[in-house]
């Protein structure tokens, strides 16, 4: 009899990305909803959040944060800094995931704004105190537009940061120490240094809900609709050992095999094995065909 067609499925239980609404954080009026141990140096112009005048030299690093923390999320907002740098160092910078210190200052991730290399850098302030993550200025750089609005997107989903200044990515970053907070507060800053201005408007945040999915590896094998003279049989799940698969191919025998990485994009793995040991509780599935 002639073999029937059919499709393979591998069914995973994966963690589901759910975007609530965007949420506005500024009223564009007030500064409800943010705190700060240095009121005087922030208020609200012309419909953006404001610190600086142009005229007096920045004294120290000061931040207005939110009241609330967040944890996975996708935040926007469009910013504008000015100023000479014939005065002092001109930049700026957007805390996420951030502790708010007794001191007024902020502890955790900065999503970089300033020349010459800083734009769209992950800078881990009052923490490890360095860049933790270096964009390429070279690809960064064409894209900004100084001393005018450009817009900052901050999507935090687990242990992976990543930022995009104009719609172009400057950085994607996993997180590889345990200890480092998964939550905190947001923060726009004003840099210690020169005679500068910054802006901040249209700020939003998105949260994210991960979850894993409801339905079992059969539950979700029967949600799959394919064309007439097609079926599908699944032939490997997390449930039996395949974790994460990156990659599937078949070889001349019709035996699959597939490539895993656990701590993706970090630990590639190829699954090997025989019909008789396979690795994992999976190695080698034989396909077979099938007749009506």
């Amino acid at each position: 009899m002639k073999p029937l067609p059919f499709a393979f499925a591998l069914i995973l239980a994966v963690a589901l990305s759910a975007f609530a609404d965007p949420v506005p954080l500024f009223d564009g009026k007030t500064l409800a909803g943010w705190e700060t141990k240095h009121p005087e140096r922030w208020r609200v112009e012309d419909g953006a959040i404001v610190s600086g005048d142009l005229k007096e030299k920045i004294p120290d690093n000061f931040f207005l944060f939110t009241e609330k923390e967040y944890g996975d999320f996708e935040f926007r907002c469009q910013f504008r800094m000015t100023g000479d740098p014939a005065t002092g160092m001109i930049n700026s910078g957007i805390q996420f995931r951030s502790v708010h210190r007794p001191d007024g200052h902020a502890s955790g991730y900065q999503a970089d704004i300033g020349d010459a290399e800083w734009w769209g850098c992950i800078y881990d302030e009052h923490r490890r105190n360095k860049v933790i993550a270096q964009s390429d200025i070279a690809v960064v750089g064409p894209a900004v537009k100084r001393n005018d609005w450009n817009e900052y997107v901050i999507r935090c989903e687990g242990a992976r940061s990543r930022l995009w200044i104009n719609g172009v990515l400057t950085v994607d970053y996993v997180e590889s120490d345990p200890a480092i907070a998964r939550s905190g507060k947001i923060a726009v800053q004003v840099h210690a240094g020169g005679a500068a201005k910054v802006e901040f408007k249209d700020l939003t945040i998105e949260e994210i809900e991960r979850k894993e999915s409801p339905l079992t590896p059969e539950e979700q094998l029967n949600t799959f609709v394919v064309p007439d003279g097609f079926e599908v049989e699944l032939v490997a799940s997390e449930e039996t050992g395949l974790p994460k698969p990156i990659s599937v191919s078949f070889d001349d025998a019709g035996r699959m095999w597939s490539m895993t990485a656990t701590e993706y994009p970090v630990d590639g793995q190829l699954l090997t094995g025989t019909d008789d040991d396979p690795v994992g509780g999976f190695g080698l599935l034989d396909v077979q065909e099938r007749e009506p």
